[in-house]
Parts: C-alpha cells; sequence; structure tokens
C-alpha cells in the first residue's frame, strides 16, 4: 500500500475498555489482507520493540477491561498489509487510559462507640463499582492539623478484603490504638479488580473515656454451692473491666484474702463476699455455701444398760442442724473381743422429735459400739464418735403361780415357783425381793416396801417366805409383787392382791403358828430379811 491508514480514532470506556478503529489508505495499490496495530505506552521505544496486533480485513480492534494499565498513556500506530507487503505505518496516535475504578463512593456510614471504646463502623458500597469489589479502604485518623479531609490518602489506612456491595470493621482500642475521649474523621473508599473509588463523605465520631465498671464471674459459675458437712469449696473471684479490676475476697469475719478462696471442714452455712474495683467503679458478689445436713453430730450422748436384752439410747439435739431436724440415725454393732470397733454396723432411723430409743434383743454381757448422726430437710449430718458400752447379763423371768396365805395374826406366807438361772438352766435363784405397797399398783408414783428374801432350804419345788405381821396393817388392801434376783435384778411379776386381818387371835381361833415371835425374827435374820 502506498499510503497508511487514515481516521485512526482510540475510544476509552469508563471500565477502561479500548476500542480502536480506522480507515483503509487511501493508496491500497491492491486488496488489502490484514491490518498491523502497534501498540506501546512509552514512545520513544523503536517500532520494533513495540506491541504488534493483527487484524484481518476489520478495521476495528479491542482491547477488553483489564488488558491494558490503567490512568496510562498508550501510543498506536497502524499499516495495512496486501499481496505485496506492509504499506507505510501511520502517524502516531496517542490516548490515555482511565482508572476504570468504581464511579461512586460509599456511602451511609454508621459509626458506633462501645464502653470500653470499641469502634464498631458499618457501610454500603457504591451504587456503580465499575467491575468485581474487591475490597474497601477505611481511612482513619484523630481530628488535628493534618486531618483535612482532602488528605486523607495520608490517614492511617485499614484494608478490608469484601466482594460484598456492603461492609463493617471492628476496631479494637487496644490493637488500633483508638485514644479515649478524642474526636476522629472516617473516609472510606471501594476498590475493584482494578483501581481505588473515590472517598466517601467523611463521617465523625467521639470516643469516650474507655472505662468500663467491674462485672463479676465464679468458676464454678454459681453463687450457691450447696456441699456436704464437713467437705469444703474452692471457688475463683474474677472481674473483667477497663482499667483491670482489683478483686478480693471478704469474708464472714471481715479479714480479706486475695481472688481464690479455700475453705475446709465447714459445718454451717457461710456467706462470703467478692469484692471487685477500678476507677470506673466497684461491685460485689455474695457467694453462699449451703451445708446440706447437720454439721455437728447429736449432743450428750448416752447409752444405759437395761433389762430384757435393751440398751437405753438419749441424746439432745446437735448445735449446728443446718435446717429442721427431720429425723436421727443410730448406728450399732458388738464389738468383737480385742476389737476396737464393730465389724458390721446396724442402723435404726428414728424421728426428729425423739431424743431417746430403745435398742432391742442385744445380745447379753456383750459390748457394744454406739453412735449418731442428725438428718435435716437438707439431707444426713456429721456422724458422732463411738460410745462404748456393756450389755447387762440375761434378765430373770418373773416368779410364777404366787399364792399369799395371811394368818390370823396378818403373818404373812408368800409361796412361789422358784425361777431358773438365766445362766445356768439347771440351777434356780436363791434371792428375791418382795415389793408391796398399799396403793394403785398401775401408777408410776406408787411407793413400794421391799423386803430381800434369800431361799437357804434344799426345797427348788417351792419357795415359802414368811412375813411378820409387824410390817402390816390389820384390815388393810394390799398388792404384792416378786422380783428374781440373778446377776441382775429381774422383772417384777404380776401384782398380787391380798388383805390382812384384825390381827386378833381367838381362844378357839386357828392356832398360831408353831414358831413363836423370836423363832420366827430368827428365822428372818438366817435368811437375812430385811424390812425397809
Amino acid at each position: 500500500p502506498g499510503s497508511a491508514p487514515i481516521g485512526i480514532k482510540p475510544i476509552v470506556d469508563v471500565d477502561n475498555s479500548v476500542s480502536i478503529s480506522w480507515s483503509p489508505p487511501l493508496f491500497p495499490n491492491g486488496d488489502i489482507e490484514k491490518y498491523k496495530i502497534y501498540l506501546t505506552d512509552d514512545s520513544t521505544k523503536p517500532l520494533d520493540q513495540w506491541q504488534v496486533f493483527e487484524i484481518e480485513v476489520d478495521q476495528v480492534i479491542e482491547f477488553e477491561r483489564g488488558k491494558l494499565k490503567p490512568e496510562s498513556p498508550y501510543f498506536v500506530k497502524i499499516s495495512a498489509v496486501n499481496e505485496h507487503g506492509e504499506g507505510i505505518a501511520s502517524e502516531t496516535v496517542r490516548f490515555d487510559t482511565v482508572s476504570g475504578a468504581p464511579l461512586d463512593a460509599p456511602f451511609d456510614i454508621l459509626v458506633s462507640v462501645e464502653k470500653d471504646n470499641t469502634v464498631n463502623i458499618s457501610w454500603i458500597g457504591p451504587t456503580q463499582p465499575n467491575g468485581e469489589l474487591q475490597s474497601y479502604n477505611v481511612y482513619i485518623i484523630p481530628e488535628g492539623e493534618d486531618s483535612s479531609d482532602e488528605n486523607y490518602k495520608n490517614w492511617i489506612k485499614i484494608e478490608v478484603q469484601s466482594s460484598e456491595n456492603s461492609g463493617s470493621l471492628t476496631l479494637n482500642p487496644t490493637n488500633f490504638d483508638i485514644l479515649p475521649n478524642t474526636s476522629y474523621k472516617i473516609r472510606i473508599t471501594a476498590i475493584n479488580d482494578l483501581s481505588e473509588g473515590p472517598p466517601s463523605e467523611t463521617a465523625l465520631f467521639v470516643t469516650g473515656s474507655g472505662e468500663i465498671p467491674p462485672v463479676i464471674s465464679f468458676d464454678p459459675p454459681m453463687n450457691l454451692q450447696m456441699i456436704p458437712p464437713l467437705s469444703g469449696v474452692s471457688v475463683n473471684c474474677s472481674a473483667t473491666g477497663i482499667p483491670e479490676p482489683s478483686v478480693k475476697w471478704i469474708l464472714v469475719d471481715g479479714s480479706e484474702i486475695g481472688p481464690l478462696l479455700e475453705l475446709k471442714n465447714l459445718i454451717t452455712d457461710v456467706s462470703v463476699t467478692c469484692h471487685a474495683e477500678n476507677k470506673a467503679g466497684q461491685v460485689q458478689e455474695v457467694l453462699q455455701i449451703q451445708i446440706n445436713g447437720p454439721g455437728t453430730p447429736p449432743n450428750e450422748i448416752v447409752a444405759i444398760p437395761m433389762i430384757n436384752e435393751v440398751l437405753d439410747v438419749e441424746w439432745t439435739a446437735p448445735e449446728e442442724p443446718n435446717g429442721e431436724i427431720t429425723g436421727y440415725i443410730i448406728h450399732y454393732g458388738e464389738v468383737p473381743e480385742g476389737e476396737t470397733e464393730p465389724t458390721d454396723w446396724t442402723t435404726i432411723s428414728v424421728d426428729g422429735n425423739d431424743i431417746r430409743h430403745k435398742i432391742h434383743n442385744v445380745k447379753p454381757k456383750a459390748h457394744y459400739a454406739i453412735k449418731m448422726q442428725a438428718v435435716s430437710e437438707r439431707g444426713p449430718g456429721v456422724e458422732s464418735e463411738a460410745i462404748i458400752v456393756k450389755t447387762l447379763p440375761l434378765t430373770p423371768d418373773p416368779p410364777e403361780h404366787i399364792d399369799v396365805v395371811v394368818h390370823e395374826n396378818n403373818t404373812v406366807d408368800v409361796v412361789f415357783d422358784p425361777v431358773l438361772d438365766p445362766e445356768d438352766v439347771n440351777k434356780t435363784l436363791k434371792d428375791y425381793k418382795i415389793l408391796y405397797t398399799t396403793g394403785d399398783p398401775e401408777q408410776n408414783d406408787t411407793k413400794w416396801k421391799e423386803l430381800l428374801w434369800t431361799q437357804t432350804g434344799a426345797n427348788d419345788d417351792e419357795i415359802r417366805a414368811r412375813i411378820d405381821d409387824v410390817n402390816f396393817t390389820p384390815k388393810t388392801s394390799y398388792h404384792l409383787k416378786i422380783v428374781a434376783i440373778g446377776e441382775i435384778e429381774g422383772n417384777p411379776s404380776e401384782a398380787v392382791p391380798f388383805k390382812t386381818g384384825s390381827g386378833i387371835v381367838t381362844k378357839e381361833g386357828s392356832p398360831l403358828p408353831t414358831d413363836s415371835y423370836f423363832d420366827v425374827c430368827m428365822q428372818q435374820c438366817r435368811n437375812k430379811c430385811l424390812i425397809r
């Protein structure tokens, strides 16, 4: 071709895509087969160092977004090629690319400042992102001499990666050196795949003192600790706040310790207070420690061995009940010879209103250990120390077949069957106690007179005890009962009624007892009969 293509026209779109068109040369000297487009961003380079693009027939070439550098000058030359070769290149044509950045700025910027001066920022992205959004730049600065809006590029810049058409940012006051009681400016730009867009309107916010009153927490996280008696607690008290609070426990007696509370062997409910304080204020939380059961055992525990293989146990209420007493538990067991405690314990539960209980069917002449614990509405308490008691020997049976014979002179013969020795059933007991009264035998306050009788005869089939008339009042009703005496006294017999006469002996009356008065007295002395 004898001339170059004419009418070269670069068109740069806002998204930085470029379209270059032209017209054929005036003197093509044959059919045009293609065009060569020479392109560079440095016009001082020789032509053989420019980029070359070949286009057949069409008289336009397009460079998509991203193919050319944004905001840069470019230079283009075009030549035509026919069957004979390449023609003359055109004059150099310059064009400038654009940024391709978002066309407008983020908006609706909202800023909130928390008590600790944590700053929360949110915004909506540009309405014309002009490409795919990749991030945002948040510019921030305290108000001052260097904080002019036009100089925002020199402010502190924080990049927020986001392809969304909105964004948010939280500024920790420590990590980002947010100053207390200070006014700040913020501007935000959007960045697409090519460039950074224009800045938003300036947003203002003011920080506070940044001080936060303490907030207390417990570990374990409970204000009420429920524990068994004689156990303990370990609770750590911590507090958050700005500045960092000081923490201490205040005990019941007013003494103070650090943040770790350790209490042992508790027997009663306790309340302790955690106190935290900083410049912003002071707070306290109360920790309640509840003992689930009496913290002390029943008091004044006494075990009395009784006849009939019985132990009579008495006690008083514990000093630290920790709630209403609902019952007691008696633990008891036989202590083997040479041992200090039972191998097996038996338990008896009694009502909370009781302060006395009888344990039946214990072994005679054996050592028993007894300990107690109280039970409150919260649970069982601590056990007492064991007390050791020895039970009584076997209790003799009460005499049977009692017959009372009143003579005319009011001498009384008491006849009854001998009682077997409970320790040796091949023997009978010799010692007895004779009780008699003029009162009501059923009343507990009735006074009884006592006589001791020892059988000296060899007759084991019947015992006859004679009581002189001086022990009785004439024409009086009596009740009499007998107690057998072995190693211990036995149970009394049923009361037997009898009545004395006038005591006057008539000439024709029944003969006096064969023994004279003196002989009766002597007999009584020999039988160790005592009048009380």
